[in-house]
C-alpha cells in the first residue's frame, strides 16, 4: 500500500473522530449557553468592566505578530511567502499594513510556511480573529498534518482536494 493511501486512511479516521456537523456543534454551544443565566444588567456591568480591562491589554496585530515570528525563526520574507504559496505583492501588503485583515486560508498557509506547531498556529490564527474548529474539515485536515509534522502546503492541498475541500494559500 502506498504511503499516500495510508496517510489518507489515517486522515479519514482522524476526521471521523473529530468532525462535528455544524448542527451538532451549535447544539452543544446552545446547551452550554443555556447553563448560564445572568440578568441583562449583570451582563452589561460585567461586559463594561471587562471591555475596559481588555482594551488595556491589546495584543499585537496579525501583521506585527507574523513579522515577530519570522524574525524569531530567523527566516527571510521570500522563503516564507514562497512556502506559503503567496505572491510577493500579497506578502508586501501584509508587511506594510499594520491592520491588514487576512483570510483564514492565508493565515493557515503562513503558519505552515513557518512550520508552527498546533499551539503556535492557534496563536497566529487568534491574532487574525480565527481558530481551528472541529466543525471545519479544512481545520481538522490542517491540524492532523501539524500533529504529524507535515508542513508542505502542496501535500496538504492534495489531502484537502482528496476530501473535497478548497486548497489554502492561493
Amino acid at each position: 500500500m502506498s504511503e499516500n493511501i495510508k496517510n489518507y486512511q489515517a486522515l479519514a479516521e482522524y476526521i471521523q473522530q473529530n468532525y462535528y456537523e455544524e448542527e451538532v456543534f451549535f447544539e452543544k454551544v446552545r446547551y452550554k449557553e443555556s447553563m448560564v443565566s445572568y440578568s441583562r444588567l449583570e451582563v452589561a456591568e460585567e461586559l463594561s468592566s471587562s471591555i475596559e480591562d481588555q482594551l488595556q491589554n491589546v495584543n499585537d496585530t496579525f501583521s506585527d505578530y507574523l513579522l515577530k515570528v519570522i524574525d524569531k525563526r530567523k527566516m527571510i520574507d521570500a522563503d516564507v511567502y514562497k512556502r506559503a504559496n503567496l505572491d510577493r505583492k500579497h506578502f508586501s501588503k501584509i508587511r506594510s499594513n499594520k491592520y491588514y485583515q487576512p483570510k483564514k486560508e492565508t493565515v493557515l498557509a503562513l503558519g505552515l510556511a513557518l512550520r508552527l506547531n498546533v499551539d503556535e498556529m492557534l496563536d497566529l490564527l487568534q491574532t487574525a480573529g480565527f481558530t481551528l474548529s472541529n466543525s471545519s474539515k479544512v481545520d481538522i485536515i490542517v491540524r492532523w498534518h501539524l500533529e504529524q509534522g507535515i508542513f508542505n502546503i502542496h501535500q496538504i492541498n492534495e489531502a484537502l482536494y482528496e476530501f473535497d475541500q478548497r486548497p489554502i494559500g492561493y
